[in-house]
Order: C-alpha cells, then structure tokens, then sequence
C-alpha cells in the first residue's frame, strides 16, 4: 500500500473470503487456526434448518455496532438445546483495526510522511466513534454493555491460567470501550477493574445432565481476532486458546450477518443471488479477473489500425489470371499429372497450339496471306 492513500486501506468487517477476506477487519485469519486444527470451516449470511443440521459451531462477528436480537438469541438458544457438543462464538463489535493499523506504520514510516499518516488515523478513530452509540446503556439479556466507560487498553492481569498461559500480557494491544458484563458465572478472560474480555454462558440441552452443557463464548471485541490484530503473536496465543475451546474435526459456520440476521424456518430452494456474486467467490473471483484482463487487452490490441489503410485490390471479371487459376483447379482434380502436363503444353508449345488446323487439310489463318 502506498502511504498517503487511505482509501487503499481495506476495513470491511467481519468477512472470511471474497473481496473483504484481506481487510484488516476480515475474520480469513481466525478462520485460518480453525482449520489447522482439523475443521471444516464455511460462510452464510442467514440461519436455515439444513445450515443449524450441518453446523457443530457457529462463530458470529456482528458486522454492526449492536447486540444480538431478541429473535437470534432464541433462535440459537434452541439450536443449543436441540444437541450437546455444540458451541456458538458471538463477537460483539466495539472494536476498529484501521487506527491500529495507521498507528502501527506511523512508528516506524519517515519523517516526511509522519503529518500524512497522523491525518489518517485521526480519520479512521473519528470513524469509528460516529458508527458505535457509546452513550446507549443495553441490555441483551445474555449480557449488559454499560455506557460512557472510556476507551482503554486491556492487559489481562487477572486473566485465568488456562487461557494467558504463555502469554506476554505486556505485549498485548487488545483494548476495550464499553464495558461488558455478563450475567453469569464464568467469566474466562478478565482484566483489570473486572473488565471482561470473554465471558461464557451455558445452554443444558434438552434431557441431558448440567456436565453436558452448550457453551456461548461472549468476546467483547475482536481486538485479538480480526486479521490485523492477529500478526501479534501474543494475540495468536489467546486466539488459539479459544480455537482449542472448538476442538478438532468439527462443522464449523461462520455467520457473516448484523445483529438481526435473517432466519428462515425452511430451507430457501432458490437464493437470490445477482450475476456478480461469483466474483465473490474463489477461486472464480481471481480466474474471472484475469479474463477480463486478457478480453481488455484483446480488445485494445484489435481496436486501433495504425498507419494508412492498403487500399483494397480491385477484381475484374476480365481478369485473365482467374481463367489460369480456374483451369489449374479442374486439372487437379483428375488426379492425373501426365495428362494435366499433357494438356498445358498444347497452350505453351508453337508446333502444337496449330496442329488441329494442319490435320484437317487447312493452313493455319496465321498462315494465309492477304
């Protein structure tokens, strides 16, 4: 990327693959770890019977700025309870990479592009303040996000062992702004004042023992999972303890919707999709380009005519060189070479173009006199 161009910069969130797969908000990373661990990982954008059957784990970015819906929450909470050994990952929006990014360029760019990138990043925080309603007080029934805290660094001093094993708390940038507070127990990462980075919520499926529980992971931001933040490898730590959490050989979906997806109580047969919507999927998205480059560059390469135009040849109907050609045609196709020679050297030699005359008793009229 060029400095200076922020409009180069990619931020969509909560994307996979397709075009927003490289964003510093995309989710293709986290995806990433789930697959080294063995799992089989897929995309939708709604809730359907068929997506609940074939899914072990759902992992939801929220793409905007509010808490699960009333509708999604009972929809997941009796997906829970429909099977044990499934799992639901909800990570709130409260968090944007593209200061991080500005901030992280501009400690090591030159003197000269210093102003530049402090414009940028200044740019995207004040972005990001006016998307987030940070004075709103919500309560999502799983969870509470309090209003007016400011926003912070989160350094993990009473995190529990098993998740900051290993982990260089120091050199950790995830952050918060609101504050989140879960209204239950267990709470698996938590800093400083209570400060919750993850909090779990248990779903008991229908005739099974309290042990079995389905667990909801409640990540407060992506701060350690999205793309950018996780070139930390302290970042990469944490984000594998909870990759662990999903376990090996698993269905996993991920939901790349809003906080009030849409849900279908039957499978759509037909989803609408427009023309362009390959081009959001690989690998067509890259073999399409490259054709549209090499139809671009045809088209370009046969458009112009450089120079004048060679005028056209004009053909004559007394053209004597078609009675030539004409002739040479027939006599190939008897097949007979002898016969073709034969039938040539009664035009080129002198003392046979006469012949028939002389053997009819009469004097060629070359030879008559006036």
């Amino acid at each position: 990327m060029c400095l200076g161009c922020a409009e180069e910069l990619p931020i969509e969130y909560g994307i996979r693959n397709g075009n927003g797969s490289d964003s510093v908000n995309g989710t293709a990373a986290f995806s990433q770890l789930i697959v080294e661990q063995g799992s089989k990982v897929r995309s939708t954008s709604y809730l359907a019977p068929k997506i609940a059957e074939h899914t072990d784990v759902f992992v939801w970015f929220v793409r905007d700025f509010e808490p699960p819906s009333e509708e999604a929450r009972d929809w997941f909470e009796e997906w829970l309870k429909a099977e044990r050994n499934r799992m639901l990952i909800v990570v709130l929006r409260d968090f944007d990479a593209a200061p991080l990014y500005w901030k992280s360029i501009r400690k090591s760019a030159p003197k000269e592009y210093q102003p530049a990138i402090e414009e940028h990043e200044a740019e995207a925080l004040a972005r990001f303040a006016l998307l987030r309603n940070k004075d709103k007080e919500i309560d999502a029934d799983w969870f509470k996000w309090l209003a007016g805290a400011a926003h912070r660094p989160w350094n993990g001093t009473k995190a529990g062992d098993a998740w900051c094993k290993d982990v260089d708390t120091s050199k950790l940038e995830t952050e918060l702004s609101r504050k989140l507070v879960p209204k239950s127990p267990t709470v698996a990462l938590v800093g400083e004042k209570d400060d919750a980075l993850v909090a779990v919520r248990r779903v008991r499926p229908r005739n099974r023992p309290a042990r079995e529980s389905n667990p909801i992971y409640i990540v407060a931001n992506g701060s350690f999972l999205l793309n950018l933040p996780l070139v930390n490898h302290e970042h990469r730590k944490l984000a594998t303890r909870l990759v662990e959490e999903i376990g090996a050989l698993r269905e996993v979906t991920f939901l790349e919707a809003g906080h009030d997806p849409r849900i279908h109580t039957h499978d759509p047969k037909d989803v609408a999709h427009s023309s362009l919507s390959i081009m959001g999927i690989e690998p067509f998205d890259h073999i399409l380009l490259h054709l549209c480059v090499a139809g671009l560059v045809f088209l370009v390469a046969s458009w112009p005519i450089f120079g004048r135009p060679a005028p056209d040849t004009a053909a004559h109907a007394s053209d004597f060189g078609k009675h030539i050609a004409a002739l040479g045609k027939l006599l190939s196709r008897q097949e007979n070479r002898g016969a073709a020679e034969a039938r040539i050297a009664t035009y080129t030699d002198p003392h046979t173009r006469g012949g028939g005359a002389r053997r009819r008793g009469r004097r060629p009229s070359s030879d008559l006199k006036g």
